[in-house]
């Protein structure tokens, strides 16, 4: 655990700007290197951490959408803490996602991009989680193919599911 809570709406702002639309993209990205330092300052974060990035990822359905950031940042998380050598961060990641699922606090858009994170980096601490969302307008699909990238325990759910 970090010393001091890292401040995840900077770490997260650090992202560069997307392209200009009147320009030939450039697919600009961040420097890897300063971006895995981001990712892992946000893990180091903890569960608070994670919680907060969770809550700037926004709906980009949402007609008012405008700032890609957040779910960018959480992606790069996801893909950092499914490295080799990362269980603990992976576990923890995993299971302050699938926490998220079954409110109603966030919305069916962030919801889905939490399950397509868990997708990647989600295992056998997310499938009761997603599980329960196998049968949720908008989101089953998302909750099948995580469960079956996940394999460990998705039977048991699709099961559950069909009755």
């Amino acid at each position: 655990m970090a010393e001091t809570k890292p401040n995840v709406a900077e770490l997260v702002g650090q992202m560069p700007e997307v392209d200009s639309s009147n320009q030939a993209s450039k697919f600009t990205g961040p420097n890897p290197a300063s971006a895995e330092k981001i990712f892992a300052e946000i893990l180091a974060g903890g569960r608070e951490s994670i919680f907060e990035l969770i809550g700037l990822v926004r709906d980009p359905t949402d007609p008012d959408f405008q700032n890609y950031k957040a779910g960018y940042v959480l992606h790069g998380v996801a893909l950092h803490a499914g490295r080799p050598g990362m269980e603990n961060q992976r576990k923890l990641l995993a299971e302050t996602m699938a926490a998220q699922l079954n409110g109603d606090k966030l919305s069916k858009g962030v919801k889905g991009a939490l399950i397509r994170e868990l997708q990647v980096v989600g295992g056998k601490e997310a499938v009761g989680a997603l599980g329960q969302q196998l049968a949720a307008d908008e989101l089953g699909e998302y909750a099948a193919l995580a469960l079956l990238a996940i394999r460990d325990g998705a039977a048991e759910q699709f099961r559950k599911a069909l009755a």
